[in-house]
């Protein structure tokens, strides 16, 4: 799906597949929940810079009560609690987010009890256990339980984007899970994207993100430089972080044709489109493939690569290259 100024100009589906079929967002996912405490900001419910309302650090000189929303939303919590980068190869299975996702009814009370591996802002890693915390704050700030986080959700930001196919699947306790289970059809993935190039402003002229928040979540997370081929911003990937490796490796990538946005068939939004000038957000790619998996087909949309394309009219412009006419 191909959409320009707003308007769908180029659209096809794999037999199976229609307007109306639900895709697994994965970790674009995450994204969805930087939306959710964005509005949670906006209303006057949340502080990204206190710490994080999490029950179980709350004694005194627990070393984990510092631990912001922030740190949480970019992956610098410091709490040891595996990792969900990498998720290939037997070793995963003994990874305690691995453990928490397929073995644990309450996954935030497993997050919420994990040590802390390092002083919280010091080091970059990407695990889902950040995002299950985050997730639990938004269901307790909502009203507490997961009906009333089904409405807030429903009524924040499906509805003033116009969802029409939208899923967000729940733990055992409630707590929506706000790291890899949203379903959506590519049309509404392609409605929130649009929200981000809008600035926090949906198409009838409402705005329900924080003036500045599509700059926040693009903004660098040093930590995270050089960890990985992107850098990391606020639950969105990154290209902010100059011509070092990421920049790089998107140049390589474009140069062979791969859509922004897409890294080995994982979804991401690519934030390039937030870092450019307002004259160039005119375009937005959402891209679905199937992908062998061990000899067979996966589902529809299970490996969906969905780009915000800050791209120019011309042809072959890419934002991060530094070759590029500008």
């Amino acid at each position: 799906m191909v959409l320009h100024r707003g308007r769908i100009v180029g659209e096809r589906y794999a037999d199976g597949v229609t307007p109306a079929t639900p895709l697994i967002g994965w970790s674009m996912t995450k994204s969805v929940t930087n939306a959710l405490l964005g509005i949670l900001v906006l209303n006057g419910k949340l502080d990204m810079y206190e710490p994080a309302p999490i029950a179980e650090w709350s004694m005194p000189g627990d070393p984990r009560q510092p631990i912001t929303p922030d740190q949480l939303l970019r992956m610098v919590s410091g709490i040891g609690c595996g990792q969900s980068l990498h998720t290939a190869g037997f070793k995963t299975l003994f990874d305690a987010d691995t453990h928490m996702e397929y073995d644990m009814a309450d996954q935030s009370a497993f997050a919420a009890n994990a040590s802390l591996r390092a002083k919280p802002g010091s080091e970059w890693r990407y695990t889902n256990c950040n995002f299950v915390l985050l997730s639990r704050i938004i269901r307790n700030l909502a009203g507490g339980d997961a009906n009333a986080a089904r409405k807030f959700i429903s009524h924040e930001l499906f509805e003033p984007l116009g969802f029409e196919h939208a899923t967000l699947e729940y733990d055992s306790v409630g707590v929506p899970l706000g790291t890899i289970h949203l379903w959506a059809s590519a049309r509404d993935w392609a409605r929130f994207g649009l929200l981000y190039l809008r600035d926090g402003v949906t198409e009838s002229g409402r705005r329900i993100l924080p003036e500045g928040w599509v700059g926040y979540s693009a903004r660098l997370t040093p930590q995270s430089v050089g960890e990985h081929d992107f850098e990391y911003g606020a639950g969105f990937w990154t290209v902010r972080g100059g011509l070092g490796r990421s920049a790089r490796a998107h140049c390589d990538r474009h140069a062979r044709g791969q859509l922004h946005g897409q890294r080995r068939a994982r979804p991401i939004y690519d934030r390039d489109a937030l870092a450019g000038p307002r004259d160039r957000q005119d375009r937005l790619v959402v891209h679905a493939k199937r992908r062998p998996c061990r000899g067979r087909a996966s589902g529809p949309g299970n490996h969906f690569g969905t780009a915000i394309g800050n791209m120019r009219k011309r042809r072959g412009w890419c934002a991060a290259c530094p070759d590029q006419p500008t």
